[in-house]
């Protein structure tokens, strides 16, 4: 497992190649990499920095897994608060609890944590 809970890992695109496609032939970091591009790009995935280090959030994790309650909370910080507005208004959506226009919540400068690449 290299998500956590939330959906958050290391963005570093060696850690990725290692931990999922270094046993596959064929599979380069550089192709890891443009498929990371791609994949954020899609809207699928948030490729964000906080304190100098990368990190992804998966943006469909919460609506596609069901984690166990008793796993730990993620020890990698949260994306700025800019980047997490979508996944809230996206979260709202699909609970039926939004219009699909969200609160108002989540927009602005962020929380000066760190910021999306």
């Amino acid at each position: 497992m290299i998500a956590d809970r939330e959906g958050r890992l290391h963005g570093r695109t060696a850690f990725v190649w290692r931990e999922i496609f270094s046993m596959i032939p064929g599979v380069s970091e550089l192709d890891v990499d443009r498929a990371i591009d791609d994949l954020e790009a899609a809207g699928y995935l948030t490729r964000y920095q906080v304190d100098g280090s990368i990190f992804i959030l998966l943006n469909y994790f919460a609506k596609d897994q069901n984690p166990d309650r008793r796993e730990a909370k993620s020890r990698l910080p949260a994306p700025p608060e800019v980047d997490r507005g979508f996944q809230r208004n996206f979260l709202w959506a699909v609970a039926g609890e939004s219009s699909g226009e969200g609160s108002g919540e989540g927009s602005g400068e962020g929380s000066g944590e760190g910021s999306a690449l």
